[in-house]
């Protein structure tokens, strides 16, 4: 489950003292079809970096790698249905 979405990035607690990550409310406005760096992602999502990485290893949203670079990058698509996943 992932958590809930409120205006600003937060962390709290809940009743069985996990800590909750907040990402922001409104739908990130993405091309679909454009590649965003982690920095651009996080940005987007009002998360941490460290955040996305765990998100990213547990399979809540899929990363690709640059062909020449290695380096990761995130489709506006995947981010926009990442923000939707409840």
């Amino acid at each position: 489950m992932l958590p809930s979405r409120r205006p600003y990035r937060d962390t709290k607690r809940n009743t069985n003292n996990l800590i909750i990550i907040i990402m922001v409310s409104s739908q990130p406005q993405v091309n679909m079809n454009g590649r965003y760096c982690v920095s651009a992602t996080c940005r987007l999502l009002g998360i941490h970096r460290n955040t996305l990485l765990k998100y990213t290893k547990e399979g809540y949203i899929r990363c690709s790698y640059r062909v020449t670079s290695k380096r990761k990058f995130y489709y506006g698509r995947e981010i926009v249905r990442f923000w939707r996943a409840e």
